[in-house]
């Protein structure tokens, strides 16, 4: 199993740029040991891909218009990772949550 490389992870697609947050991994770590099993290196550039390609059509947050969500449920755990547009086409990944 491959760790992400935090530093080095980034997507860019549609004119959107998606990086981790420098607190990501911390976050991660607090969301448990299932959650840092699951997150591997592919796991965390397909979660980008997905916050810089699907942007527009992402849940929002009615009271944040910049803030987005992803859902996703391996293995039948559902996390809920949320993204935060800090300017146009700059997405910055900085939460994950067990649902």
């Amino acid at each position: 199993m491959t760790r992400p490389k935090w530093q080095a992870l980034r997507v860019e697609l549609n004119e959107r740029a998606a990086i981790f947050s420098e607190g990501f991994p911390g976050v991660l770590e607090a969301a448990g040991a299932e959650a840092i099993d699951w997150f591997t290196q592919d796991v965390a550039q397909e979660v980008l891909f997905t916050f810089a390609g699907a942007w527009p059509a992402l849940g929002r947050d009615q009271a944040n218009v910049e803030r987005r969500y992803v859902y996703v449920a391996p293995a039948g755990v559902a996390y809920r990772l949320r993204g935060i547009e800090l300017a146009p086409g700059a997405i910055v990944v900085d939460d994950i949550v067990v649902l």
